[in-house]
């Protein structure tokens, strides 16, 4: 068994990342991303498999996330690994990713703390 870190995203952007360590995983949607998720979370909960590669850190490509829904996403990221980390695409952030962790913190704390 081995840990690393996880990209998954378009080919094109995903790539470059495995000359600093990372395993890519080309995604090109939201279907794809979910599968890989749930593939990595299983991982996870079938602890004494010596055989299969962990990704306790797994980076998305934030537009990649947007057309998942809530409550999907909440089912493979609900245990604390892997962390599921996204990151903004090469025209910058769309906002996405502020937005759900606006949402996860209000209802953490009951108030919007960001505004």
């Amino acid at each position: 068994m081995s840990n690393r870190v996880a990209i998954i995203g378009p080919q094109d952007v995903v790539s470059g990342f495995s000359a600093v360590g990372v395993i890519a995983f080309v995604a090109n949607t939201s279907a794809d991303v979910m599968r890989l998720l749930e593939e990595f979370s299983r991982s996870f909960e079938s602890s004494l498999d010596s055989e299969i590669d962990r990704y306790p850190v797994v980076i998305v490509m934030e537009e990649l996330l947007k057309d998942i829904p809530q409550d999907e996403y909440a089912r493979v990221t609900r245990h604390v690994l892997p962390a599921v980390v996204a990151l903004p695409g090469l025209s910058g952030s769309s906002g996405y990713t502020s937005e759900r962790l606006r949402a996860l913190a209000q209802r953490a704390v009951g108030i919007d703390i960001f505004s």
